[in-house]
């Protein structure tokens, strides 16, 4: 559901300089959209900031000018940080073909048309079954085949956080699914910064049966690394176990977070191998992140009762 876009700096002046294309960027493009830019022609957000802004309209003081600073500050804030970029050529043109050829791009945007298949232009963008189209919310299998081309370039992008949330995050088949998530993390990858996954789930307590009852984070630890075998390296992986506080918000919602996104679903992880069981996934809004990113990320609001 998340996907990455590289943005010609010619295009983008181009939309400063409309009212619809303006306003339309800032809605279709970036966190909480499924279409993350690219720090193309740069492997730094700062150094894609520079490179952008030196492209910009020749009148620095005119209005398109301004609101092409706007869209830029905007692009920067969440990018796609791609490794090994070689851009011989120094024209934009150029070098986005030859690496997208490298390494693809989900699309490629410019003003004219450009040799890839992956190109798209302001004519061909909205066309009937253009790569530019993305549903942002699907009714899919309980499966992890079914659910996983959602999230896969979601997974193989991020290179900060994975971050999955879910209160049975500790019950085998929700073990099983994190494992294929970190397998999924490490394949078709453009960074070589492998994120680190953060899995959180509630505490639960029977105490008529402790086998109902949730395993310590370091028992769930072991049983994903025990899964996983020696199919992945390098992964850092924390385990939490949480409880809720009162007064705060309650742990409800699952979800899965990277830095460049999120999505939740209906089910969560505790997956279910039946044909007929379906669940939804959903891209989330940036308001529903922001929220859920400062509740697990960036101030815990839940007790912590163990960690691995």
């Amino acid at each position: 559901m998340l996907h990455e876009y590289a943005i010609s700096p010619a295009l983008l002046k181009q939309w400063a300089a409309d009212d619809r294309d303006y306003y339309e960027f800032f809605r279709e493009y970036g966190l909480g959209s499924p279409r993350i830019p690219s720090a193309f022609p740069k492997q730094k957000a700062r150094k894609c900031r520079a490179y952008f802004l030196s492209e910009g309209p020749a009148d620095q003081q005119s209005n398109q000018a301004r609101r092409y600073l706007e869209m830029v500050e905007y692009l920067v804030e969440t990018v796609v940080c791609r490794d090994g970029i070689v851009c011989e050529e120094g024209d934009w043109n150029l070098d986005v073909l030859i690496e997208d050829a490298r390494a693809p791009f989900h699309v490629v945007l410019s003003p004219d048309p450009l040799d890839t298949p992956r190109n798209l232009t302001p004519k061909t963008m909205y066309s009937k079954g253009s790569a530019w189209n993305h549903a942002r919310q699907e009714t899919v299998a309980r499966s992890y085949d079914a659910i996983s081309p959602y999230l896969r370039d979601m997974l193989r992008l991020a290179k900060d956080k994975v971050i999955l949330i879910d209160s049975y995050g500790w019950n085998q088949r929700a073990i099983s699914f994190i494992s294929k998530i970190i397998i999924d993390i490490c394949n078709s990858r453009v960074s070589g910064q492998l994120p680190s996954v953060l899995v959180f789930y509630k505490e639960k307590i029977d105490r008529k049966s402790v086998r109902n009852s949730s395993p310590s984070s370091a028992q769930v630890k072991a049983s994903i690394v025990e899964v996983l075998s020696t199919e992945v390296n390098g992964i850092d992986l924390t385990v939490s176990e949480l409880r809720e506080l009162g007064g705060k918000d309650v742990f409800h919602n699952r979800c899965i977070l990277t830095e460049h996104g999120g999505v939740t679903l209906g089910h969560g992880i505790d997956v279910s191998e039946d044909e007929n069981h379906s669940d939804e996934i959903s891209l989330m809004e940036k308001s529903v992140y922001d929220k859920k990113w400062g509740q697990f990320v960036e101030n815990l609001c839940f007790e912590l009762i163990s960690h691995a």
